[in-house]
């Protein structure tokens, strides 16, 4: 079974590359979202699977999952303040680790579409709109 906190010894173990030169193996790439933290990972979840990824499992921070040769998942960072009406905002850390770790990861990226905040200043307006 996946485990989120078993995938950052794997991941770290990947990135130093394999023998012969062959290329790294590891991926990541950032995404601020505007959304709070349980937004990021529902997000997340749905952005790994249509990647393709299975086995998807989350916790309050990040959700991942694996295909046949990579390691895939999203950790959400907080950011304080960051998001719509001054609330928590988020950036997603997209991670892959393995044999197609940039298409399954950048696939994950293109698949990350969270919802939109709305400005606090417009008519009173606030929060998120889904």
């Amino acid at each position: 079974m996946f485990s989120i906190p078993g995938t950052i010894p794997a991941a770290l173990a990947l990135s130093a590359g394999p023998a012969h030169g062959a290329g790294p193996t590891a991926y990541w790439w950032s995404q601020p979202t505007g959304v709070p933290v349980s937004t990021c990972v529902d997000t997340a979840r749905k952005a790994l699977a249509a990647a393709g990824v299975s086995g998807i499992t989350h916790s309050d921070g990040a959700a991942g999952g694996t295909t046949s040769t990579t390691i895939a998942f999203v950790v959400c960072v907080s950011l304080p303040h960051d998001g719509s009406c001054g609330g928590q905002g988020s950036t997603a850390v997209v991670i892959g680790a393995g044999a197609d770790a940039y298409k399954v990861s950048k696939k994950v990226l293109d698949n990350f579409d969270p919802p939109i905040a709305i400005d606090c200043g417009i008519q009173g307006n606030h929060g998120i709109v889904e």
